[in-house]
């Protein structure tokens, strides 16, 4: 095994606990044309056993060689390595390539290769692998990849690289290891030393020490970290001793840093040349690994992290804030907001962690991250109510959580007189989410869209909020004509900066179609709305919950029932979490919609605790617009299905099959002196459309006149 302290090595620990499997395999089956492999991580990454394991595999005729830093002299290099090998010393007078070449007639296995600088031992290493025989196997073992030039064997097959994440633990040898130690191995608990130690074979060990006969191991390792006295002794011993003061302070500031890039840690550092520093501690093995980001970027190993991060705040307890402030203003200048806001918050800089939330939140909201804005508005929980701006994001991200009362609350905070000094938020905003609310009804619902409408810029990202809700709000008052207006607008606009209302919008869209039997129109809306949901990560976004009612309705009419049902349990996941129920008017169209669908699959007592959920929800509402009167229709049709059923006569006034919302609109103006033709100008549709639906109507209601069906509505409860 690597060696470790004594301090560090556990009693009672077998020497291999775990064979290699997976590993040993890949090694074992390399090309014959490889003529180089590099084994090479950080302290305790189990490199020394892996070579172990893979010798005992049956890796023939392999001798091995510790590297010490005197073997840089070729001579003592060439001595050491033929005693090593058993072999007699080669003549003094033999040239040093050529008395190394006579000693390598097998696979030789270099422990300790980082020790090796250049020079000429390094040279003669080129040399050999340049003229390496057939069979000749070179295994450079160490801390950190090893300065001979490699580059060359890369394209040619001839070098073979192992790192940290191939020598790292996976879940099974993980268990294993556990199991090895006496430690039981559940998957939870697996999980948490795995999520903790990232597979580090050191770490493992310290965790299993830390877990062992504890009543809760699983929470025990989920609190394993950097300040576990036997890690951070490890990481001082084994990794910072060789690492000058200096270093070590710069790798401690650095520690508040999630993701690392030579730019970043130039800003947090107030230096110059960190890029060529943080490669060189790469090489180095300093528990760093490439990171997402682009070349250069960085991140520790977090347990690494946590050690270091913990001697900063022993050491230099005052620098931190100032550390994460010039890393908040450096990302977020160069657009990584998560990162930034994250920051500010650890920093405990809160009115900036408050102006950056309450500006780049809504986007997050948008592109699914609705978790991401809900954790930092915890963080802030103390500072919402204090600043308006942050309170309306507040209102917004609790709305796509399913919080009615959350949201109205911030809401409420939002829109309170500003105190002196204190950011404001623009009128439209605020006018903007109480429509998407329905604070007033549904019928104001429009008013104050449109009064967003007037006031944000159209290139803005709230405009496509404004002009969505502006069409619903026209919708939902039975006014087709300004609500296809301003889907369509928020449509338009909102596809790449707000998906999850642009694809509400088309969801809107195309039931409206379905209603006038305009198929085309219908299934290319909610084919749009799918693609955004799924470009913009929006599946567990509530007003996805609207998209697939929208697509139920239109299987449901072509009889497609197993894609109908799929789409009803989908969108009742949506319907239990998150929840519409911040948007009253939205909850109401998702079950009158679901209850359409369960009707024509017949599923009767579905429909009936779809009409119940309704209601509820259109109780909220102060003003309903046409929702009551299809919920009235739908639950006539339903009660003529129970009697249809049971056998009994149809009532007075039976509804056949439920009116769409589309033959709602003209049996109200059926109720006017205008002519059929008036009614089409009206309604934006044309005469013929109109003359089908009032037909339909009649057959519907069992009507043969025009006072008929209007008497027949109004006893049904479908007109006021």
């Amino acid at each position: 095994m690597e060696r470790t302290d004594a301090g560090h090595e556990r009693p009672g620990n077998p020497p291999h606990p775990v064979f290699r499997t997976r590993l040993i395999r890949r090694l074992s089956a390399l090309a014959e044309t490889v003529r180089v492999v590099v084994i090479a991580a950080a302290a305790g990454y189990g490199k020394t056993l892996a070579v172990e394991q893979w010798i005992r595999s049956g890796a023939a005729n392999a001798a091995r060689f510790r590297f010490t830093d005197p073997d840089n002299a070729p001579r003592i290099f060439i001595r050491r390595l033929a005693e090593t090998l058993d072999e007699p010393g080669p003549p003094e007078s033999l040239a040093p390539d050529a008395a190394l070449a006579g000693l390598l007639d097998r696979t030789l296995i270099i422990d300790d290769a980082h020790l090796i600088r250049p020079g000429p031992v390094a040279d003669l290493l080129d040399g050999i692998i340049a003229r390496a025989m057939p069979g000749h196997r070179l295994v450079l073992v160490g801390r950190s990849r090893p300065v001979l030039r490699l580059g060359r064997l890369s394209g040619a097959g001839g070098l073979a690289e192992f790192g940290a994440a191939q020598l790292a633990f996976d879940h099974e040898e993980t268990a294993a290891f556990l199991r090895s130690v006496g430690v039981p191995p559940s998957e939870a608990l697996v999980e948490a030393v795995l999520r903790r130690t990232e597979g580090w074979a050191a770490g493992l060990r310290l965790a299993a020490t830390a877990v062992a006969e504890q009543a809760d191991p699983v929470a025990v390792a989920d609190r394993f970290g950097g300040h576990d006295r036997h890690v951070a002794e490890y990481f001082r011993d084994e990794v910072l001793r060789d690492v000058s003061p200096s270093e070590v302070q710069c790798l401690q500031r650095c520690a508040v840093l999630a993701r690392m890039s030579g730019e970043l840690c130039d800003e947090v550092l107030g230096v110059t040349g960190s890029q060529a520093w943080l490669d060189t501690m790469h090489r180095q093995g300093l528990f760093m690994s490439t990171s997402d980001g682009g070349d250069g970027w960085y991140r520790f190993h977090p347990l690494f992290a946590e050690t270091l991060l913990a001697r900063l705040r022993r050491e230099e307890p005052e620098r931190e804030p100032h550390l994460r402030g010039r890393a908040a203003g450096w990302l977020e200048k160069h657009r990584l907001p998560e990162n930034a806001v994250a920051q500010a918050i650890v920093g405990r800089d809160l009115h900036t962690a408050a102006r950056m939330v309450s500006t780049y939140g809504h986007d997050l909201l948008n592109t699914g991250r609705v978790h991401v804005v809900r954790e930092w508005l915890l963080a802030l929980r103390n500072v919402v109510e204090h600043h308006r701006p942050l309170a309306l994001t507040a209102a917004w991200t609790e709305a796509f959580c399913g919080n009615p009362a959350g949201a109205l609350r911030a809401l409420h905070a939002a829109g309170r007189t500003s105190a002196a000094g204190e950011p404001a938020v623009p009128t439209a905003r605020l006018a903007i989410v109480r429509a998407a609310f329905a604070v007033d009804g549904v019928e104001q619902m429009s008013t104050d869209a449109g009064f967003g409408l007037d006031l944000e810029p159209p290139g803005g990202a709230w405009y496509p909020l404004a002009a969505a809700f502006f069409g619903i709000g026209h919708l939902l008052v039975g006014e087709p004509r300004p609500a296809v207006r301003g889907l369509e607008r928020a449509v338009h606009l909102g596809g790449e900066q707000q998906p999850a209302v642009a694809a509400l919008a088309l969801a809107e869209l195309s039931m409206l179609a379905l209603e006038r039997d305009d198929r085309f129109v219908s299934d290319s809306c909610v084919n749009e709305a799918w693609e955004l949901v799924g470009d913009a990560g929006l599946q567990d976004n509530v007003f996805t919950v609207l998209v697939h009612v929208a697509a139920g309705r239109l299987a449901a009419v072509d009889g497609d029932e197993p894609a109908a049902r799929r789409h009803v349990s989908a969108a009742m996941r949506l319907y239990a979490s998150p929840s519409p129920a911040a948007f009253p008017w939205l909850a109401v169209q998702a079950n009158l919609g679901l209850a359409r669908i369960l009707l024509t699959l017949g599923e009767t007592p579905d429909v009936d605790r779809r009409l119940a959920e309704a209601r509820r929800h259109l109780a909220r509402l102060s003003t309903a617009g046409v929702l009551d009167r299809e919920l009235a229709a739908l639950a006539a049709e339903a009660e003529s299905r129970r009697s249809a059923h049971a056998g009994t006569a149809r009532p007075s006034g039976y509804v056949g099959v439920a009116l769409t919302a589309a033959e709602l609109r003209v049996l109200k103006s059926l109720r006017t002196h205008m002519t059929l033709g008036e009614i089409a100008s009206e309604l934006q549709l044309s005469r013929n459309t109109i003359k089908t639906q009032v037909a339909s109507v009649y057959r519907k209601l069992d009507a043969t006149t025009r006072t008929e069906a209007v008497r027949c509505g109004r006893s049904l409860g479908l007109l006021d």
